[in-house]
């Protein structure tokens, strides 16, 4: 009979350690970030700009918009190649092929417009 007491103490034991492994882990990251900054040849802040995500590999496409001082963010994106692109009336297009984003990172890329036809 005691025998069997100590078997049960051990196996609750057992199950509330592997439990709170669980609980101590936490939700594992498995996207990433895009970020950064567009500008034109001046350096002068561009706001509500669209910048276009591409995941090269799906081809599913998110767009950020520039905020007041120019920045965008792109979240919650899934690991893998992406190919970020900017088209503004007025100004050359931009293209950044082979964005290497992996698990947890923020990418920065700040994006310089030039004048069209410069």
């Amino acid at each position: 009979m005691r025998l069997n007491f100590i078997w049960k103490v051990l196996f609750v034991t057992l199950v509330m350690t592997v439990l709170s492994g669980f609980a101590a882990a936490g939700p594992q990251v498995t996207t990433g970030t895009i970020e950064g900054t567009v500008t034109d040849q001046s350096g002068a802040v561009l706001p509500n700009i669209d910048v276009s995500v591409k995941n090269v590999e799906t081809g599913i496409t998110r767009t950020a918009t520039t905020d007041e001082r120019g920045t965008f963010r792109s979240v919650l994106l899934p690991v893998g190649r992406y190919e970020v692109s900017v088209d503004f009336k007025g100004f050359a297009p931009f293209r950044q092929p082979d964005v290497a984003l992996t698990v947890g990172q923020t990418v920065t890329l700040d994006v310089r417009l030039g004048v069209a036809g410069a």
